[in-house]
């Protein structure tokens, strides 16, 4: 994707975290047609036919067929029409600081031109993943993709379509990218490091020490200016959003899921959680909030 690094280096773009979820063409499910909105994750959708509402805390939207909408990110919920056909896209195009590629503060819409090569390259991965029978359904509705190795790396160069499209729609709409500043030679290294580290052990930031060659008290202080929070919270950060992901989009017991972030107990967890969010993980997931 050459066309998104304009005067900023290479490096500093290869630390931006883009993964497709899923992508479908049909009918919502039961479920879904009258679902919370996925705010985290970008979720734009293309009507065939049909409508759907999206109520805000704040505002209602109402969208028709024939453009791609890409919903702003607040919380809300869809309601489809019973005649509702869409083509949509759920994936993540994130800074390690959680921020998104593009500022998602009120909901663009494209038609036209603009919406051509976005129908083009989702459907393209649409019709990859049902020709290999790769999108799967959890028990509450919500998609899952599943496959092998081999599947998920023929994938890729899809996705990447996909990633141009949506860079080229917003770039052609008068949307900059939100850039994540320069990162230095010593961060590099850590911010991969813990994109890529198992939840499921106790983080220390001596580790992220011993890899930039410096002091605790140093990695600390470089990570404060430039991402804004401390190691740890950075960490923290990581294991609230596969929390929240692993709630919303998967059938696994909060019991497998607070093993698998690195907690002691489902209960240590669950006031972990609630701490921060406000809800017990067995109360968000009954929500049905979308990750």
């Amino acid at each position: 994707m050459s066309r998104l690094t304009g005067k900023t280096g290479m490096e500093n773009w290869s630390i931006l975290d883009c993964h497709l979820l899923w992508a479908i063409e049909a009918a919502p499910t039961a479920e879904q047609r009258k679902a919370p909105h996925m705010q985290n994750a970008f979720y734009p959708f293309y009507l065939h036919q049909g409508e759907t509402t999206i109520t805000y805390r704040s505002s209602r939207e109402t969208h028709g067929p024939g453009q791609w909408v890409f919903p702003k990110m607040d919380e809300g919920k869809h309601r489809f029409s019973d005649d509702v056909r869409l083509l949509a896209v759920r994936f993540t195009a994130k800074w390690p600081s959680e921020t998104s590629l593009f500022d998602r503060d009120q909901t663009v819409v494209f038609s036209g031109k603009e919406s051509a090569g976005l129908t083009r390259t989702a459907r393209r991965l649409v019709h990859f993943i049902e020709r290999h029978a790769l999108l799967g359904y959890r028990r509450r509705g919500s998609p899952v993709l599943t496959g092998s190795l081999s599947d998920y790396i023929r994938l890729q160069p899809l996705f990447h379509g996909w990633m141009e499209a949506f860079y080229l729609a917003y770039n052609r709409a008068g949307y900059e990218p939100v850039r994540f500043g320069p990162v230095s030679e010593r961060m590099r290294p850590c911010i991969r490091y813990l994109r890529h580290r198992m939840l499921s052990t106790p983080f220390y930031e001596r580790e992220l020490a011993e890899i930039a060659g410096i002091s605790v008290s140093q990695i600390c202080k470089i990570f404060v200016q430039e991402l804004g929070m401390t190691p740890q919270s950075y960490w923290n950060n990581r294991r609230l959003h596969t929390a929240k992901m692993e709630l919303s989009n998967t059938d696994r017991s909060i019991k497998e899921i607070a093993f698998s972030l690195g907690f002691s107990s489902p209960e240590h967890f669950a006031r972990w959680f609630a701490k921060i969010v406000g809800i017990s993980p067995r109360g968000y997931r009954s929500q049905g909030n979308g990750g």
